[in-house]
Order: C-alpha cells, then sequence, then structure tokens
C-alpha cells in the first residue's frame, strides 16, 4: 500500500469536496455538512484497499490493515496541521478566531474534538480499507464468473 497514493487520492477528494461546496453555495442552498470532511478519507482508503487486493489478490491481513490505517491518520493529521498552520498564516480573518479558541477556557473541547477526530479517521481508515480490498475481491470472482 502506498501512503503517497493515498494522499494523491486524499488531496483530490478534498478539491472535489471543495468545489461540491462551494457549486452548491452558489445555487444559494445551505449545505451544512460537516459530515463531507470525512469523504476524502473513505475515498482514499477504499482505493488502497482495492490496489492491495488486486495486487495480491487478497484482503489484507488484520495487522497490515491496521498498521496502514495508523500509518494513514498520522498523514491525515499531518496534513489537516499544516492546512490549520496555512490558514492561521495567510488568512487574517482567521487568525483572530483561532486566537480566541486557544486562549480559552475551552481548550480542552478542543483537545476532545480533536481526539474524536483522529479516532474516527482512523477507524474510517481500517474499515474502508477492508471494504475497498472487499469489493475489489468481489468484483474480480463476479468477472472470474462470466
Amino acid at each position: 500500500m502506498s501512503l503517497l497514493r493515498y494522499l494523491v487520492v486524499y488531496g483530490l477528494a478534498i478539491v472535489a469536496v471543495v468545489l461540491l461546496v462551494w457549486a452548491i453555495a452558489l445555487t444559494g442552498t445551505d449545505f451544512g455538512g460537516a459530515g463531507l470532511s470525512v469523504v476524502p478519507v473513505f475515498l482514499a482508503a477504499m482505493n488502497e484497499g482495492k490496489r492491495y487486493a488486486t495486487t495480491h489478490q487478497a484482503a489484507p491481513e488484520k495487522s497490515v490493515a491496521w498498521r496502514f490505517a495508523v500509518k494513514a491518520t498520522l498523514l491525515v493529521v499531518t496534513v489537516q496541521a499544516l492546512a490549520a498552520a496555512l490558514f492561521y498564516a495567510f488568512v487574517p480573518e482567521l487568525t483572530g478566531i483561532f486566537d480566541s479558541i486557544l486562549r480559552s477556557d475551552y481548550l480542552w473541547s478542543l483537545a476532545v474534538l480533536l481526539a474524536f477526530f483522529v479516532v474516527m479517521v482512523l477507524i474510517s481508515n481500517r474499515i474502508f480499507l477492508s471494504i475497498g480490498a472487499r469489493n475489489a475481491l468481489k468484483a474480480t470472482a463476479r468477472a472470474g464468473r462470466k
């Protein structure tokens, strides 16, 4: 499994989600969907599972899948942290928001939310890696029967 390929698919999916939200906003439709932020993780993990199954003709073993899920989660957290740092540095309107959050009495709430985010990304990576592999193996089996 390739972290670079995962990163490329993840990045392209982020761009697609941003364009989708932008296009919906142009129509004047209210589209409040924080759930869209996990779609790139789903797509990237499923793609890696598919690639693994296609290459190895088997689903990844549990230990292999968990190892990759941990690495991919660290990659996602790093990308998100870099994005937050860039927003902080280059979007003056957000600097005040970041500063007020970091100085507030609710910093522990932010830590809990970040921990929840990391756990959800880890579980999503693990589950969708397996789903991608399973779907690829099923498609291969169906193609073999025809």
